[in-house]
């Protein structure tokens, strides 16, 4: 989980472009980890970025769905916080 967090927070350095793609992540159950993930939204700065995202996530094997798309996912936990102060 830190690792993959760790990932995208690199690839989300330089999201001030006009268009910000995210990538979002959807809940899924770990049966290596038998963990629930919970779904989860990054900035990242265009959408290049986010397909090199895709390939990289794809490479560590480390989630069975990821997607590239102009909006956040509405149930993304680590954008909660953001949308609740406002």
């Amino acid at each position: 989980m830190f690792k993959k967090f760790f990932f995208v927070c690199i690839l989300s350095i330089g999201t001030a472009n006009a268009q910000t793609f995210w990538l979002n992540i959807p809940a899924a159950y770990s049966k290596t980890d038998e963990l629930y993930v919970p779904s989860m939204s990054f900035p990242v700065s265009s959408h290049d970025a986010c397909s090199d995202a895709i390939v990289e996530y794809a490479k560590s094997n480390l989630v069975f769905y990821i997607g590239c798309d102009v909006k956040p996912l509405p149930d993304a936990v680590n954008l909660k916080n953001s949308r609740d102060s406002h």
